[in-house]
C-alpha cells in the first residue's frame, strides 16, 4: 500500500457522493481488553464481565486492522456519546481510515460512555495511546485523531507525550469549552464582529445539563435527575427528525416522572423544553469556574510539540466551525498548525456545500494529503 494509494481510497469512501451506508469489507475488527474491570453505559448489560479490582472501570478498545500491510497507527478519541466506537457512523469512518492502510484503535472511554467529560478521560486515552505505541511499535508514532468533544483527551495526551505521538488531527473540536457550551444552548456563534446565529442541534442539551449538574446549586439528591437527563439522549439521539421545534416534549414528559418533583423544572429546562436554560447555564458557569477550568485546552495546545490539524465542518451543528481558527490560533506556533473548514461535511455527516467548490477542493485535498500520511506528519516540521 502506498501513500498514493490510501489518499485514493479515503478520496473513494470519504467523497461526499459516497454511499454512507457502505463499509470497506476488508476490514477486521477485533476487541483489545486494557483494563479489566466493570463495563458502562448501554453495552454494559451486554458484555462478559470482565473480573478487576474492586472499583475499576473497564478500559477497552476496538482495533481495526487492514487487509494489507498498514502504513501507520491511529488512536481515535471518540466523541461524547453512549455508544462510543459502537456508533456507526464512527464505526464506518474508523473502517475507512483501516481500508486505506492504517492500524486504527478506538477505545471506549468509560467517562464518555456514561456523558460525562472528566480529567479521567485524558488519563485513559494517554492509557491506550502509550499501550498502542508498544502494541504496534513497528509502525512508528501513532497519530492521534478526535471527534467532537474527543479533543479534550487528544490534546491532552499529546502534550503529555510530546514527541512520541506523530501529530494530532481534531475534527469538530472546541478551543473555549465556554464557546461550546453556550452555542449548545443558544447556537451563537462568536465573532470578532458580533454573534452570527447558526442553526444547532438541541438534542445535546440533556447531555450538557449533566455535566453540570454539581453547579445548579441544587437541593438534595440529583442521582435521578442524571439518570433521566442520561436516558434523554440515549432515546433521541441518532434521530434527526426529533431536532424539529416541539418534537422533544413527549419524551421529557415520559420521562420527567422519574424525577423528584423539586427537580422537575431543571429537568424541563435541561431537555429545552422549557425557557430558561441560557440563565441557568450562566450561573452554573460562574459558580463552576474553578471545577470546569481543567477542560480549557488552552495549556496542553501550547505544550503542543507535534503539528496540530484542526479539521471543522461549517453545518457543525454541535461546536460552531471557528473554534477550528480558535485551535489553530492558540496552539504553540511552533508546531505549524493549521485550521481546514469545509462545507462538506458537518459534526456527524454530510453538510451543504455552497462555499465555492474550489475553494471546497483545495480544502478536500489538505484533508485527503493529512490523513494519508498518518505517522509521517511530523516530519512536516523543521528540524530542531
Amino acid at each position: 500500500m502506498t501513500r498514493l494509494a490510501a489518499a485514493t481510497r479515503l478520496a473513494r469512501w470519504l467523497s461526499p457522493i459516497a454511499d454512507e451506508g457502505q463499509v470497506p469489507s476488508d476490514v477486521t475488527r477485533s476487541r483489545w481488553i486494557l483494563r479489566p474491570g466493570a463495563a458502562v453505559g448501554p453495552r454494559a448489560a451486554a458484555l462478559e464481565p470482565v473480573a478487576g479490582d474492586a472499583g475499576e472501570r473497564l478500559l477497552d478498545a476496538a482495533v481495526f486492522t487492514p487487509a494489507r500491510a498498514p502504513l501507520g497507527l491511529y488512536v481515535v478519541a471518540p466523541g461524547l456519546h453512549f455508544l462510543g466506537p459502537d456508533d456507526p457512523r464512527f464505526d464506518r469512518f474508523a473502517r475507512v481510515l483501516a481500508h486505506a492502510g492504517f492500524v486504527v484503535v478506538a477505545p471506549y472511554l468509560p467517562d464518555y460512555l456514561e456523558l460525562v467529560v472528566r480529567a479521567s478521560a485524558v488519563d485513559d486515552f494517554e492509557t491506550v495511546v502509550r499501550a498502542a505505541s508498544e502494541r504496534f511499535a513497528d509502525l512508528g508514532p501513532p497519530t492521534l485523531f478526535s471527534i467532537s468533544f474527543g479533543s479534550y483527551p487528544a490534546l491532552g495526551t499529546a502534550a503529555r507525550l510530546g514527541d512520541a505521538v506523530d501529530g494530532v488531527v481534531t475534527f469538530g473540536g472546541y478551543a473555549s469549552f465556554e464557546a461550546a457550551v453556550r452555542f449548545c444552548v443558544d447556537g451563537v456563534m462568536q465573532t470578532p464582529e458580533g454573534g452570527v446565529t447558526l442553526a444547532r442541534d438541541p438534542l445535546n442539551q440533556p447531555a450538557l445539563f449533566l455535566n453540570l449538574l454539581p453547579h445548579l446549586g441544587l437541593e438534595g439528591d440529583t442521582t435521578a435527575l442524571a439518570a433521566a437527563y442520561r436516558a434523554m439522549c440515549h432515546r433521541t439521539w441518532g434521530k434527526p427528525e426529533l431536532k424539529e421545534t416541539g418534537r422533544l416534549v413527549p419524551f421529557a414528559e415520559a420521562l420527567e416522572g422519574s424525577v423528584p418533583p423539586s427537580h422537575r423544572t431543571i429537568f424541563r429546562v435541561g431537555c429545552g423544553v422549557e425557557p430558561g436554560g441560557r440563565e441557568a447555564l450562566d450561573a452554573a458557569l460562574v459558580q463552576g469556574r474553578a471545577a470546569l477550568a481543567h477542560l480549557d485546552p488552552s495549556a496542553a495546545l501550547a505544550a503542543l510539540r507535534r503539528p496540530l490539524f484542526a479539521c471543522h465542518g461549517r453545518d457543525d451543528d454541535v461546536i460552531p466551525w471557528n473554534e477550528a481558527h480558535a485551535l489553530a490560533a492558540t496552539a504553540n506556533p511552533a508546531v505549524r498548525p493549521r485550521a481546514l473548514v469545509t462545507g462538506l461535511y458537518a459534526h456527524t455527516g454530510r453538510g451543504t456545500g455552497g462555499h465555492g467548490w474550489l475553494d471546497e477542493a483545495r480544502t478536500m485535498g489538505a484533508l485527503l494529503s493529512v490523513l494519508s500520511d498518518a505517522g509521517r506528519l511530523h516530519r512536516r516540521l523543521p528540524p530542531g
